[in-house]
């Protein structure tokens, strides 16, 4: 396997390391994430692992941006707004066309 198997865009040609890919995976465990390899093309992709996590899933062929899209836009965890949960729509009765 050559280097540039590895690496994000062939400009870039640095290759992330598998350390690099563990410790995105420690950081983000909510996440499913690995490298795939479709002939000359890697690609980083993360898969939520839980319903309702957003995003649900990310494909970037650079670590970076995968890590900048995963981090949540709230510095800490102690500034998050709490929102309850949205329970589903009731329908209403319908008592047919007005007369």
């Amino acid at each position: 396997m050559t280097s540039s198997m590895f690496s994000g865009p062939p400009a870039t040609g640095v290759a992330p390391s598998n350390a690099e890919l563990a410790a995105l995976r420690e950081e983000f465990p909510a996440f499913r994430i690995w490298r795939e390899i479709t002939g000359d093309r890697v690609r980083f992709v993360a898969r939520s692992r839980r319903p309702g996590l957003n995003p649900h899933t990310v494909v970037t062929p650079d670590l970076g941006e995968l890590r900048n899209a995963l981090t949540p836009a709230w510095p800490d965890e102690g500034s998050r707004i709490a929102v309850p949960p949205a329970g589903p729509a009731l329908a209403r009765p319908t008592q047919g066309p007005p007369a």
